[in-house]
């Protein structure tokens, strides 16, 4: 399973990162994936957490810690207020995100994995 980790700040309205760290296969390009509506749906060998209508940040690349195709790679995304702005988001507004991402060794046909799940609220 691939895990989504946080980083809050401490300041109002701030923003925070988004992370994916664990276990991501290095090189391979992902982005995430967010809405202010929730779903559990079936979803290329996993499961699909966020609703519709479904935004999408820029595509990423994994990297890595070597030339390898490994699990050394990872995505961030630092949901800033002026993004959170941007997009129609406030305080009070709850997001649910997780990532999406290509990966060579995924057991699915389309080779992609989709992270857990995580939601926030934006607080004032």
């Amino acid at each position: 399973m691939r895990r989504l980790f946080d980083a809050p700040s401490s300041g109002p309205f701030a923003g925070f990162g988004r992370r994916a760290l664990r276990r991501q296969s290095s090189h391979q390009i992902g982005q995430l994936i967010w809405s202010t509506a929730q779903q559990t749906t079936p979803f290329q060998g996993g499961f699909l957490c966020v609703g519709w209508p479904l935004q999408r940040t820029p595509v990423q690349a994994s990297l890595g810690a070597s030339s390898a195709n490994d699990c050394t790679g990872g995505y961030s995304f630092l949901f800033s207020a002026q993004y959170a702005a941007a997009n129609g988001l406030g305080p009070g507004s709850t997001v649910y995100a997780q990532y999406w991402s290509r990966d060579p060794s995924a057991s699915n046909p389309g080779n992609r994995n989709v992270s857990n799940a995580i939601a926030f609220t934006w607080a004032p």
